[in-house]
């Protein structure tokens, strides 16, 4: 599994490769406890998936044969305020704080909402893998 992100004008855009050696199938979903989009992404034997929440582009579950691969915190909270805790986050542009800095801990992309970009360009699948793509756009939190 890969991460990658680049910066397209004053956007950002990141893309998830998952898997290989199988087809998979891209969900739009919504959490019923908290509202919040995700993207799930499952192979068609339904033994691997991988679930990305648009909050922060975090991956929040990544199973293969049937088997959890990541810790998510039982206390994280999923209100798309506070970052969530644990999975694999997307943490732009500095680890960490500065001081003096206006951006809040490993700044601000993980506690913004991404746009998942459902376009056949961007997201798909294959027999090898599936991309899933996202979006951040600029806002004020992100020319700071």
């Amino acid at each position: 599994m890969g991460q990658e992100v680049s910066q397209i004008g004053n956007d950002l855009e990141g893309a998830l490769c998952y898997g290989s050696g199988s087809s998979y199938r891209i969900h739009q979903l919504v959490d019923e406890a908290s509202g919040m989009k995700y993207v799930k992404v499952v192979s068609y034997d339904e033994l691997s998936s991988v679930c990305i929440y648009n909050f922060g582009a975090t991956v929040t579950s990544w199973i293969v044969n049937n088997q959890e691969q990541l810790f998510v915190s039982n206390s994280a909270i999923f209100n798309s305020k506070k970052a969530i805790r644990g999975g694999i986050p997307l943490v732009f542009p500095q680890f960490g704080t500065k001081d003096g800095s206006l951006l809040s801990q490993h700044g601000f992309a993980r506690n913004s909402e991404w746009i998942y970009i459902n376009d056949k360009n961007y997201s798909k699948c294959s027999s090898q893998c599936a991309t899933v793509s996202f979006k951040l756009e600029s806002n004020d939190d992100t020319i700071k």
